[in-house]
């Protein structure tokens, strides 16, 4: 699952699966989403 971009009062953030909400990188006006790793697979 990924992050949803979503805009309260014009500000974009990023909203991530756990329901937190994340600020949003801006490059040359697009955002930028991070990506998290968890734990690697075995």
């Amino acid at each position: 699952m990924s992050n949803k971009l979503v805009y309260i009062s014009g500000t974009p953030f990023w909203m991530t699966p756990e329901g937190d909400f994340q600020n949003v990188e801006m490059h040359d006006g697009m955002p930028v989403e991070h990506v998290v790793m968890r734990g690697a697979a075995k």
